[in-house]
């Protein structure tokens, strides 16, 4: 899918990289979902928690500890 198009029509050759993989492992993804996608909908809402709670945290905490200049990140990783 996706993998294929950025593959075709993309001009940035890291892109084309990143399709090229995207393409060559959509059997696995496709193989996997195909044996676990009744478990993933069944716990849909205890993987988006077990994902979602954990990641708004980490956003957050970094975020005050920048504001409250307990750690700084050099120049050249902000945009």
């Amino acid at each position: 899918g996706t993998g294929g198009w950025a593959l075709a029509l993309s001009p940035d050759d890291s892109v084309k990289c990143l399709g090229l993989v995207a393409l060559a492992f959509s059997p696995v993804w496709l193989v996997i979902w195909s044996i676990g996608s009744s478990f993933v909908l069944r716990h849909a809402d205890r993987i988006t928690w077990g994902w979602f709670a954990p990641g708004v945290t980490t956003v957050l905490i970094d975020c005050l500890g920048q504001q409250q200049g307990v750690w700084r990140f050099p120049p050249a990783f902000l945009s």
